[in-house]
């Protein structure tokens, strides 16, 4: 018994660790990368790691609110328009084109 409150105790530990950092039934989370991304004045931006810490340089955000907007270099490497969260699915793993900041 004490093993299985361990391990359950464990899991939800670790899921904590990779949660996105914005609420997810306002803005859209990436369940592998465990960034938060969506579309903000028109451009595409997505959860980052800038001053906080990447989990063991994997790409896995780790809940702090750090955003950027997201290069679109198949277009001359620009910001990647947008007029709704859904047009920025295909982007949300994109370089950032701007500072990962606050």
């Amino acid at each position: 018994m004490k093993l299985v409150l361990f391990t359950l105790s464990l899991v939800a530990c670790t899921a904590a660790l990779w949660e996105c950092a914005w609420e997810g039934s306002v803005f859209p989370c990436d369940g592998v990368t465990a960034c938060s991304y969506g579309c903000f004045k028109d451009a595409c931006w997505s959860q980052c790691n800038g001053v906080c810490s990447k989990t063991e340089n994997n790409h896995i955000c780790n809940g702090c609110a750090e955003w950027c907007y997201l290069s679109a270099p198949q277009f001359g490497d620009t910001y990647v328009e947008c007029r709704e969260h859904a047009d920025c699915s295909e982007y949300k793993r994109n370089a950032c084109l701007s500072t990962c900041t606050y």
